[in-house]
């Protein structure tokens, strides 16, 4: 995973969305869902996943700051640890793989401990050209059937935009892996509470999608 660098004289704080899978064989309310990301419930917004499952994108505050020695965008929340938990299955089944990593989770996460997930998110701060600073962007997480072009139809994205934004896709725009996490510029009109967007197909570019076993 890339986190979204930015300077330690950046002071911006935006609005961003996290991607939230709904995992099979877990049934969280909206109220538990939200209370995972630190939000209200009128924070989430509905959006069709690839595999017609009702997922939701997560409006919230991004800022630049430093954990474990890396400068980036983040949204901090606290988890509360339940019996059973380990820090890998909630990392992904909770948070879709979008915890960033510092190193010492495993002794951290102990049943009744309060436990800072940093979760990777972006700002454009002047990144972007004039039409876009208004714009959103979404942290997601590549799943099995997914392509790139299909990624940035959903989102009403640029596909052009969607690779510039994230060194993944610099070196062999391609391909992409199952479990990456890459950030998109959305269209407007995508979530934030008006009609929840599904997949199209896109006669733009045919791009396969690499899957890796083990991932």
């Amino acid at each position: 995973m890339y986190p979204f660098n930015c300077s330690q004289s950046t002071t911006t704080t935006c609005n961003a969305s996290l991607y939230h899978a709904t995992s099979l064989g877990r049934h969280d309310s909206t109220r538990q869902i939200a209370t995972y990301y630190s939000v209200n419930e009128t924070q989430l917004h509905p959006i069709t996943g690839i595999h017609n499952r009702q997922d939701y994108l997560v409006t919230v505050p991004c800022s630049c700051g430093t954990v474990s020695g890396t400068t980036a965008y983040f949204h901090a929340v606290n988890y509360a640890v339940q019996q059973g938990d380990t820090f890998s299955d909630v990392s992904a089944e909770v948070y879709s793989g979008q915890v960033w990593v510092v190193g010492d989770e495993k002794q951290r996460f102990v049943a009744g401990n309060n436990v800072t997930m940093n979760l990777v998110c972006g700002c454009l701060d002047g990144k972007g050209t004039e039409e876009e600073e208004g714009e959103v962007i979404v942290t997601y997480t590549v799943e099995d059937g997914d392509t790139l072009a299909g990624i940035a139809d959903r989102f009403q994205a640029s596909l052009s935009r969607v690779v510039g934004l994230n060194e993944l896709l610099t070196q062999n725009p391609g391909f992409i892996d199952v479990g990456w996490v890459l950030y998109v510029l959305k269209g407007s009109q995508v979530g934030d509470g008006g009609a929840s967007s599904s997949p199209k197909s896109s006669k733009i570019l045919n791009f396969s999608l690499l899957y890796v076993l083990g991932n």
